[in-house]
């Protein structure tokens, strides 16, 4: 697993340089979709009350993307009956965003 300096501090993207126009587009598209999907996990770990597991001691302590970052760290260790708690809104979370379905549903 690829070690963040700080995660508040976006993905990552600021010393990336590049020199081809489609390879920046591809990479910024990737970046959008991780960014989204995290928010989302994050909007889903908030409607089930997960704060708890990320350490949050009041609502929206944490930005929903943040929250998405907590959210997916935990995963590996998380029972089998909390991650399908936490993925079955989730994946309707994503069935609902309309751009997110149109590109998934293309690759």
């Amino acid at each position: 697993m690829q070690r963040r300096e700080d995660p508040r501090l976006g993905l990552g993207l600021k010393p990336t340089v590049m020199e081809r126009n489609d390879r920046r587009d591809a990479l910024f598209l990737l970046a959008v979709l991780a960014h989204t999907r995290l928010t989302r996990l994050g909007k889903a770990g908030e409607a089930l009350g997960r704060n708890r597991w990320i350490g949050a001691t009041r609502p929206r302590q944490y930005s929903r993307f943040r929250q998405g970052q907590m959210l997916f760290d935990l995963v590996p260790t998380m029972e089998r009956t909390q991650l399908r708690t936490l993925l079955q809104p989730f994946g309707q979370l994503l069935r609902e965003h309309t751009l997110l379905s149109q590109v998934f549903g293309y690759l």
